[in-house]
């Protein structure tokens, strides 16, 4: 995807959609807890987090965890995490064919599947 490409897509979604462009997984650089607050979790919706994440990532993290430790997919599959279990009644995922491995991405995917009858829109967006 072009930077054009993403320019379009931000500008398309922002307004009405929370827009998460794996090329920037992480809005902070501290802990999870932090990040999470940007996505309006609660404390129950942050402890889903991390049990989905351990399951997801098969690695160790709590509301502390320093989210610079995490590797490039881990990060993404944290973002994909927190946005399901924002608020959020409208996502759209930019970049996720690319960012993951195959397995990691099924797995997502799944995931994804998994919530789409919670929220009103759950779009994927790959243009190349």
């Amino acid at each position: 995807m072009t930077s054009g490409q993403t320019q379009y897509l931000m500008e398309k979604y922002s307004k009405s959609h929370l827009v998460c462009d794996t090329s920037y997984p992480l809005i902070t650089n501290t802990t999870l807890e932090e990040e999470a607050l940007l996505y309006n979790l609660d404390n129950s919706a942050l402890n889903q987090v991390i049990d989905e994440f351990i399951t997801l990532a098969g690695k160790q993290i709590s509301a502390s965890y320093d989210i610079n430790n995490l590797s490039g997919g881990q990060k993404v599959i944290l973002m994909v995490l927190l946005a399901l279990y924002s608020p959020a009644s409208r996502i759209v995922f930019m970049h996720l064919d690319t960012s993951l491995d195959t397995a990691r991405l099924q797995s997502v995917r799944e995931l994804i599947d998994r919530f789409k009858p919670l929220k009103l829109e759950i779009m994927l967006e790959a243009i190349s």
